[in-house]
């Protein structure tokens, strides 16, 4: 197993990722509402978020990311009847204080060590339903365990957010792997080929120079996740999804909409487990 990245420095990624949030939030018509973003974050954070903002100039990106995903689970709560949700690689979001779900709904967040103290120490009081577990995701024999234990054998939504990048390819084929083998739909954002090169060009740059490059890259991600074990359900184009919407565009040149590549560049899709094997 190649080594993690740092923790600290994938630390400074979430309160950027944050800071976004909580900038969002206060305009007059957001694509998304983190009232927690600000708080969680504390003037350091913002202070570091805002100025790895200024050079990877990412928000766009993440924040209708952020809707999307949140969009998705909105449906596997309502309409699926999902009540386990493990967010893997957490980062700060508030999911589980700030989304509307019913009360039975039960919250896993995975993150490093670093992450889950910063978060712990700016959270109101967790319930009883809401659980915080400081792991380095690479650790699967530990993530298998504590996903089977949180999971009880209830169907779960495992999220992945801003996560696969990171990873080596074949840590993320580990990774999924083990979601595959478990009762589980699975959220994930990827990015491949040319398109996904081109126009995160400038947040990977930033993201390398703190050490923590992006190390993979998934350009056929329905025909990867098929490959593992899993049936996709819905796969949702965020430049498509934002280009949709009539009070804002994506951020990419103008001449990338001549041409039908540019809608491969970033996208969020859900799978679903095809094989439950027995444990």
């Amino acid at each position: 197993m190649s080594e993690a990245p740092p923790g600290a420095a994938l630390l400074h990624t979430a309160l950027w990722t944050a800071s976004c949030r909580a900038d969002e939030s206060t305009r007059a018509h957001p694509v998304v509402i983190d009232p927690f973003a600000a708080r969680l974050c504390g003037e350091e954070g913002l202070s570091i978020g805002r100025a790895l903002e200024r050079e990877g100039r990412a928000h766009a990106a993440i924040v209708v990311r952020t809707r999307v995903i949140d969009e998705r689970i909105a449906v596997a709560l309502v309409a699926d009847g999902i009540r386990h949700v493990a967010l893997l690689g957490a980062g700060l979001d508030a999911r589980p204080l700030r989304l509307a779900q019913p009360d039975s709904v039960r919250w896993l967040e995975v993150d490093f060590p670093e992450t889950i103290a910063w978060k712990h120490a700016r959270l109101p009081t967790l319930g009883e339903h809401h659980e915080l577990l400081a792991l380095d995701l690479r650790q699967l024999v530990a993530l298998g365990e504590a996903l089977d234990r949180f999971s009880a054998g209830a169907r779960t939504l495992v999220v992945l957010e801003g996560v696969v990048p990171y990873l080596q390819r074949a840590d993320v084929d580990a990774l999924f792997g083990l979601l595959a083998a478990r009762n589980v739909s699975v959220l994930c954002d990827v990015g491949g080929g040319t398109w996904s090169a081109a126009i995160a060009r400038r947040t990977a740059n930033v993201v390398a120079t703190r050490g923590v490059p992006f190390r993979t890259r998934i350009a056929e991600p329905t025909r990867w996740l098929e490959g593992l074990g899993f049936r996709v359900t819905a796969n949702v184009s965020l430049v498509d999804w934002d280009a949709a919407r009539s009070d804002r565009r994506w951020q990419v040149p103008w001449t990338a909409r001549l041409l039908p590549g540019y809608r491969d560049a970033a996208r969020v899709l859900e799978a679903t487990s095809v094989t439950v094997k027995s444990r």
